[in-house]
């Protein structure tokens, strides 16, 4: 990794992809150019990964970094893409299921303490 930047420390977690124009908190998200358009929608994101231009203006990148984690790349679409196709690769294809009150839950699925699931109609 001699000469690359590393990425700061994070406990960032992505849940969604978002576009520029309906941006998701916890959600990855790339402008492939910096219009003012596109960077006002930029300022606008909150817990995110943005992936943007390296050549971003450093006033703009500090302004983005405080909420988000920034990635300044060559290629932010081809960037996206790879991340994308990483995660869905590594979906489970299979899942087992069990009918709790009525609903069908993965057994993998992890349930907060406070999450109550109310009885679900005839399947």
């Amino acid at each position: 990794m001699s000469g690359e930047a590393v990425p700061p420390h994070s406990t960032l977690r992505i849940t969604r992809a978002s576009t520029l124009y309906n941006i998701h908190p916890h959600s990855i998200v790339f402008a492939q150019s910096l219009t003012p358009e596109r960077s006002q929608a930029l300022t606008k994101a909150v817990n995110c990964l943005l992936l943007v231009p390296h050549q971003i203006d450093s006033e703009l990148l500090e302004h983005m970094s405080v909420d988000n984690v920034v990635a300044p790349v060559r290629n932010p679409r081809l960037s996206f893409a790879r991340i994308m196709n990483t995660l869905v690769g590594t979906l489970p294809q299979h899942q087992e299921y069990e009918c709790v009150s009525g609903a069908w839950v993965s057994t993998g699925a992890e349930i907060a303490d406070d999450v109550v699931i109310e009885p679900g109609g005839p399947s």
